[in-house]
């Protein structure tokens, strides 16, 4: 029964049925925690009681903890559990009897990146206050801050380091430095927050790369900051910058002046595709960009993961829960913690070449990560200066690219297949269940085979003993499917093998 509301509290309507009273709470960012708070005045607690519900159906009665006259809930333990992000709940408030409820107050934590959310700074802040309500309301807002006259904020950074005001500069993946802060009152500087903008009023960063609070990142105590990779600014273009500190007291200094600079660099290579070169050969092509230096080389990558990032070196990569097809796969696994799988591969660089192509695809080749299904290319100029790396062009599959042996009448013969595949990407699925969904599962048919041969349905290997001298086609078909809610891509090989 919904109770009334009179001067200020909530009473029962009737003593002798169940009062309640149903709150929303809905939020952009993750609800992780919380507490509920009731404060009622009469004998008893009548059946006073918390209930939480993540969909208003099933309602969950949450573990309270009585204090004088206040009902106290905590909901640390049922929002966001492990792979279930909440963003919207509903809690209610029951009870019966001759008992008023005088006051309620909600405290809910959120989880939000640490520079996303808004906050009050020195000088004039403008705050608005909007809600749906259309009938008469009646809400206070109270607005709590600290300030201390005897704390002193740092002294702005004076100089840019490098790259130097006014400066133009080499290359894209730079190391900013800055001269350090100093503070009126002797503390130490504990942290910089450094931006970077296209834009000379600093409207917005960049994007989250140059937005940084450094004790955040791997250079923290220091007055510097590297960018995590090439291309992420572009050639020929202003950017500017700033830094403001932080002393050991908590207390933010303002900002330096903007510096601004200018960058020098090759271009992304554009146009890339893969040409069929006969028998299943694959040669990948490129057109150097004409915008930035001049590229003098090209660095060519290849993977089977599907948006993989360019290495040179050794790399450590995040795999989730691992290779997954359906989200019951993911779900049957049983692991000891959620922290994931993790595997080194020795980098992804294919060949450093001066031309503008090279064959990526054959059944002879030898050079390092050749025969993927995904290729990126990245410029390099006189200097030693790389671009960011190009888009990717992926093989059309599924891709054959060795032919059938020839072999002997009455003789044990193998063909083994080799087929071109991807491992999918690292996505999260349905309440963050992260692993590498969309890998490919391949069938083989056999359609066509000399007399004593047959084929393996998952491996394609063709083999037994022929029967009959001559030549004879070999014909299967090949289907990959990324997962079982996709289509199954087919396709017809048609080779020929002699038998002496």
């Amino acid at each position: 029964m919904r109770p009334v509301a009179e001067q200020g509290q909530l009473s029962a309507v009737d003593t002798a049925a169940e009062s309640l009273v149903t709150w929303r709470f809905a939020s952009p960012y993750v609800f992780v925690g919380g507490l509920a708070v009731a404060r009622y005045d009469g004998v008893g607690t009548a059946g006073l009681r918390w209930q939480c519900s993540r969909n208003q159906k099933t309602w969950t009665d949450v573990e309270a903890e009585l204090i004088g006259d206040e009902l106290t809930a905590s909901l640390d333990e049922l929002l966001s559990p492990l792979r279930q992000p909440t963003y919207e709940f509903w809690l209610r408030l029951l009870w019966q009897g001759d008992i008023a409820v005088t006051g309620v107050a909600f405290d809910h934590d959120i989880q939000t990146a640490a520079l996303s959310a808004p906050e009050l700074q020195g000088g004039k802040n403008v705050i608005v206050y909007t809600d749906d309500s259309e009938e008469e309301r009646q809400v206070q807002i109270t607005h709590q801050w600290m300030e201390r006259s005897d704390w002193h904020s740092p002294t702005p950074p004076s100089t840019a380091i490098f790259p130097a005001d006014g400066s133009v500069v080499q290359g894209t993946k730079l190391t900013f430095r800055w001269s350090r802060a100093d503070d009126p009152d002797g503390d130490e500087i504990a942290d910089y927050h450094f931006e970077l903008s296209e834009y000379p009023d600093m409207r917005w960063p960049l994007s989250p790369n140059f937005e940084k609070v450094i004790s955040l990142t791997r250079f923290a105590g220091t007055a510097t900051y590297e960018l995590p990779y090439h291309g992420l600014l572009n050639s020929a273009t202003s950017y500017y910058w700033r830094v403001r500190a932080m002393d050991s007291a908590g207390v933010w200094g303002a900002w330096s002046k903007t510096f601004r600079f200018e960058t020098r660099a090759t271009g992304v290579p554009r146009d890339l595709s893969l040409i069929a070169t006969g028998d299943g050969k694959l040669e990948l092509r490129w057109n150097p960009n004409q915008q930035g230096s001049e590229a003098v080389a090209f660095k060519v990558y290849g993977s089977n993961e599907r948006g993989f990032s360019v290495s040179d070196d050794e790399q450590l990569i995040f795999c989730g829960r691992g290779f997954m097809k359906t989200i019951e796969e993911y779900d049957a696994i049983q692991v000891e913690s959620d922290a994931g799988v993790f595997t080194k591969n020795s980098g992804n660089l294919c060949s450093r070449v001066v031309d503008y192509s090279l064959q990526v695809v054959g059944p002879d080749l030898t050079l390092p990560n050749a025969n993927k299904a995904f290729y990126r290319v990245v410029a390099v100029d006189a200097a030693g200066n790389e671009s960011g790396p190009s888009d990717y062009v992926e093989v059309v599959r599924p891709h054959i690219y060795n032919l059938a042996p020839n072999g002997h009448a009455r003789r044990p013969y193998v063909y083994s297949p080799r087929l071109i595949r991807s491992i999918g990407d690292l996505r999260s699925r349905n309440d963050c269940r992260a692993a590498f969904w969309n890998v490919e599962h391949v069938t083989f048919h056999p359609v066509r085979l000399p007399p004593g041969l047959k084929q393996h349905p998952t491996t394609g290997m063709i083999y037994g003993v022929p029967s009959d001298a001559g030549t004879f086609e070999i014909v299967f078909d090949v289907s990959v499917q990324a997962s079982d809610d996709t289509e199954p891509l087919m396709k017809r090989i048609q080779q020929s093998a002699s038998f002496e």
